[in-house]
């Protein structure tokens, strides 16, 4: 502002010290003493500002109070300034003239002002319209009590004042929604990017709890997971006894997406504690101690899971399964056994109400153990079918030919080239079998 002024206060001063005194002399030297006035006012602001070290409510304060006390003062120099000219001379144009010369000239003078501020201070619509209030009644104040003429006109003059502040306001109002635009897309990419971060490291914590592919020994065990998101609620454990006989539980917390994962890592935890202090615990005790934990930690939070678990010796298969889609033990012969559910999902029933039987079935060589979370069959294609347990078997039987390392990944290839669009559930895939 003080750049704008300072041409015509050279300008003023020049006139002045050119022009011979006369009937209007007082107003020749007022104009640059106003205008120097003007210039020192947004000088010391600019310094102030300069050394200002606070927040953006603390710098709009100071810069409201001078756009007001500048408004304010513009209004009252036009009014001054307009009654010290012939311009208002009434014997010329009638008594109207001076309203309407004061009216325009301070809605000029005040809404330039107000739009040059706008210009290099982002507003938002309602600190844009702050300042114009006190300058509004000044402005009214004038032109009812200051100004000479009918009242008429100075109503006229009154209405047409929101014209000073409306330059401004539009500009100040697109300005504020495009920087909040703006900066709610950075805000919101930048979460995004924490977030995706998060999310990450969150799988990667998560699938550190997944037991490392068996290779060796009597057991060998191999899986494939897919998440629906960054982060799912399937998990499989595995632990082996010191007989040799190696315990397997797949789990598949109801739902996905965080709060099941988070869930998953609690059933983690628990079944770590478990083995921890019962190192030779079955699939009995595992099932049932799973029950107690999710029934009394986690379905307050209306939170459960099915699960279903395997203790593989040689030659011979222990189960349960609570709630579980069936599992199937496929046979070297071409054959399959169907391993249904025997146990309610886990955390319906408290432990005393709760009753798990364990299930008995054979493990030969080149038999291999399958199971799925319903992620698999629930898999859907285009004309909305369902990739469905019988087409899981059977896929899974062919791509046994390969060895059991290899009925997991084609599996969920399978699962894949079918699913049309985005995967609906967490995929886990487990299979078990005996080393040769």
């Amino acid at each position: 502002m003080a750049l704008f002024i300072s041409p015509f206060f050279v300008y003023d001063l020049w006139d002045a010290l050119s022009t011979p005194v006369g009937p209007d002399g007082a107003l020749d030297i007022a104009d640059p003493v106003v205008d120097g006035l003007l210039i020192l006012f947004h000088a010391v602001f600019a310094a102030i500002f300069q050394r200002i070290r606070g927040s953006r409510d603390r710098l709009m304060r100071y810069f409201l109070g001078l756009l007001m006390g500048v408004g304010s003062a513009i209004v009252l120099y036009v009014w001054w300034s307009a009654r010290s000219g012939d311009v208002l001379d009434p014997t010329e144009m009638g008594t109207w003239k001076e309203p309407f010369v004061f009216g325009a000239t301070a809605i000029f003078c005040a809404g330039f002002a107000h739009m040059f501020a706008s210009f290099f201070v982002a507003l938002s619509p309602r600190e844009a319209l702050l300042p114009v209030l006190p300058v509004t009644v000044a402005y009214i104040l004038t032109m009812l009590w200051l100004v000479n003429g009918p009242t008429q006109t100075k109503v006229i003059m009154i209405a047409a004042w929101p014209l000073a502040a409306m330059p401004g306001l539009l500009w100040s109002t697109w300005r504020y929604r495009t920087f909040v635009d703006r900066f709610r897309w950075r805000f919101l990419r930048s979460r995004l990017g924490d977030l995706r971060q998060d999310l990450a490291d969150a799988r990667r914590v998560h699938e550190a709890l997944f037991p490392q592919p068996i290779t060796e020994g009597p057991v060998r065990l191999a899986f494939a997971y897919e998440p629906m998101r960054d982060i799912g609620g399937d998990y499989v454990f595995a632990h082996r006894k010191s007989d040799g006989a190696t315990i397997v539980v797949l789990v598949d917390v109801a739902g996905h997406g965080v709060a099941s994962a988070l869930a998953a890592n609690r059933i983690h935890g628990e079944l770590e504690r478990l083995f921890d202090d019962h190192p030779e615990s079955g699939v009995g005790e595992t099932i049932v101690a799973l029950n107690r934990f999710v029934f009394r930690s986690l379905a307050p939070q209306a939170i459960f899971a099915s699960a279903i678990a395997f203790e593989v010796t040689e030659g011979e298969v222990l189960w349960i399964n609570a709630g579980h889609p069936a599992a199937f033990v496929l046979r070297d012969d071409g054959s399959s056994e169907r391993i249904d559910a025997n146990a309610t999902l886990l955390g319906v029933l408290d432990a005393k109400t709760f009753e798990a039987s364990v299930g008995r079935s054979t493990l030969g060589r080149g038999d291999v153990l399958v199971a799925c979370t319903d992620g698999v069959h629930e898999a859907a294609d285009a004309s909305g079918t369902f990739f469905g347990e019988e087409r899981f078997r059977q896929i899974a039987s062919d791509a046994r030919i390969g060895g059991g390392s290899r009925i997991a990944p084609a599996t969920l290839d399978a699962v894949r080239r079918y699913r049309q669009g985005e995967a609906a559930d967490d995929v886990l895939i487990v299979t078990v079998w005996r080393g040769q």
